[in-house]
């Protein structure tokens, strides 16, 4: 892994896609959301919560591979460390937030709570467990994974730097081995129900680890990024268009053709399980596929850089912050929905709020970053470093 400066541009394709994805993810954690029909799960077997993953080890290796070599492995750590407790933070307060809001909005409406209720029954204990990261509830369980991931991040760098191949081949087996074996980390929102990660991280990590590739075959310019077979484009292109037709999300054409086969086909989840959870072969093949298609599109990059998507490129530039801001919307337009009838008017009210508010934040975090003033003179200091992840 070839030494670059920390300050090497960041591919705009990445950032849209991310930016993307975080505004996907916003629409899909509201039930009964009309926009969840055009978001990404409805083309292909992945959705962005793939995608999103996938990226986090493209920008993690982007923004702390250069940490590791120019200042070395005490400094590269202690950044790790350091934003793993950042994101840690957020989760902490995005939970807290959650509690209080549901337990007022259940007081003043009479509902009662089906994903946090075995949390708030439980009072401080729930709290203490959900805190502990024993206990993730839906839609707040995306950030443990990450903080996870990113803290072997210094362990996958340490293997891809010795052996590229190797460390795919490992990160494959311990996918196939928790697929085959059925390994998962404990999920104890409810004491009463045995339950375990949606996002299980043992099968997760190919992901991850497929986007510290992809970053380090960028950063060395490598052909098979730069200069992509076209045979490698067209057998994506064949495959991806094929999940759309299949999943046929907007029901297009009559069974049996795509029909049941994506839900129930065992096929679809190796081994019996949950294909989001673990992760099946073909979920994973597809974000695969659509990640290096977009990659390596020249077209792509040109599209990145219009205007009218800047905003959508803001957002993933500041992923975290608006990711923190979507869980606290979404939440809100669940509320909405569960109390409201679901009008028109109430979703165009919730959809442009939220979405509005999402992309409103990533131009303003844009606009503070860029109106820093660098050093004016000298490199700066190890711990003065603030990778742009």
């Amino acid at each position: 892994m070839p030494a670059s400066p920390s300050s090497s541009p960041r591919d705009a394709r990445v950032d849209l896609l991310r930016g993307l994805s975080l505004l996907s993810i916003y629409v899909d954690h509201i039930p009964q959301n009309v926009l969840a029909d055009i978001t990404l799960h409805n083309f292909g077997f992945s959705d962005a919560a793939e995608l999103f993953v996938l990226l986090a080890g493209f920008s993690a290796t982007h923004a702390y591979n250069s940490v590791f070599e120019r200042y070395g492995l005490r400094v590269g750590l202690k950044r790790v460390f350091l934003r793993c407790l950042h994101i840690y933070g957020v989760q902490v307060v995005l939970l807290i937030g959650t509690f209080l809001l549901v337990g007022l909005w259940e007081q003043a409406y009479g509902t009662r709570s089906i994903i946090m209720g075995p949390m708030l029954r439980d009072g401080w204990q729930g709290a203490l467990r959900g805190v502990s990261l024993r206990a993730l509830p839906a839609y707040l369980d995306i950030l443990p994974l990450y903080i996870l991931l990113l803290a072997v991040f210094p362990l996958v760098r340490f293997g891809l730097a010795r052996s590229v191949a190797g460390t795919v081949v490992a990160s494959f087996l311990l996918y196939g081995l928790a697929n085959a074996l059925h390994w998962n980390l404990p999920n104890v929102v409810d004491p009463a129900d045995a339950a375990h990660w949606y996002f299980n991280p043992f099968a997760w990590q190919v992901l991850f680890v497929i986007g510290c590739v992809l970053a380090i075959a960028a950063r060395r310019g490598l052909p098979v990024v730069t200069a992509p077979p076209r045979a490698l484009v067209a057998l994506c292109w064949v495959y991806a268009v094929g999940c759309f037709l299949v999943l046929d999300a907007w029901k297009l054409w009559p069974a049996p053709l795509p029909g049941d086969f994506y839900p129930t086909s065992p096929l679809l989840g190796i081994f019996g399980n949950e294909p989001k959870s673990y992760v099946s072969p073909w979920r994973l093949a597809d974000v695969m596929a659509q990640v290096y298609i977009v990659l390596t599109s020249p077209r792509m990059a040109a599209v990145a850089r219009w205007r009218v998507l800047r905003p959508v490129l803001a957002c993933g530039r500041n992923s975290l912050p608006v990711f923190a801001l979507g869980c606290v919307l979404a939440l809100v337009g669940r509320l909405i929905f569960r109390t409201a009838e679901v009008t028109v008017t109430v979703q165009v009210i919730v959809n442009a709020v939220g979405l509005g508010a999402l992309l409103a934040l990533g131009l303003i975090l844009d606009a503070r970053k860029a109106s820093r003033v660098p050093r004016p003179h000298g490199e700066m200091t190890p711990d003065a470093v603030r990778p742009a992840e």
